[in-house]
């Protein structure tokens, strides 16, 4: 009898032991976490544009428009621009921020979120000789930028070449 006893008991401390160290669930790398963008302004801070090998820097005074992001939690985003706000719905799915408003989603991928600093893909290789039409709202965006701070700047003749773009912004919470 004591024999079924120590069994049943080692038995017992054997399933609690089971249950109660299963692993924590880890998040993975490629994901954010939602609570460290929400209710935060994100204010732009610069920009920086990759072309042909080369990444050029732009600060604040470059950025041709204070852009900013109010990401709520109840799922609205409030854009923006040149003191002109437009509020939209946001969901954010791994590295991806995805924007919805009448004029369609368009998506951000953010590069790095650290401490109080973003980083966010605006366009990802834009083919500059592209019909603008055939955008995204983000990529004209980008294309608008890139144009406006580096290619139309440089005379960079975008005809003449098979490059593409990429636009970052960098943001920093307030």
């Amino acid at each position: 009898m004591s024999f079924l006893r120590f069994a049943i008991a080692i038995l017992c401390i054997s399933t609690f032991a089971f249950v109660s160290c299963s692993k924590d669930e880890e998040k993975p790398a490629n994901q954010l976490d939602r609570a460290s963008l929400i209710n935060k302004t994100w204010v732009t801070t610069g920009t920086a544009i990759k072309y042909d090998g080369k990444t050029y820097s732009y600060g604040t005074e470059q950025t041709l428009t204070d852009i900013s992001f109010l990401f709520k939690d109840n799922g609205e985003v409030i854009i923006s621009a040149d003191n002109d706000d437009d509020t939209s719905t946001w969901v954010l799915e791994n590295k991806t921020i995805k924007i919805k408003d009448d004029e369609g989603t368009f998506d951000l991928v953010v590069n790095e979120l650290k401490d109080k600093t973003l980083t966010i893909d605006l366009a990802k290789n834009l083919d500059p000789t592209k019909n603008p039409e055939t955008l995204s709202i983000a990529e004209q965006n980008g294309f608008e930028l890139a144009y406006a701070l580096l290619l139309g700047r440089e005379k960079i003749d975008i005809t003449k070449s098979n490059k593409t773009v990429d636009v970052m912004l960098t943001l920093i919470s307030k």
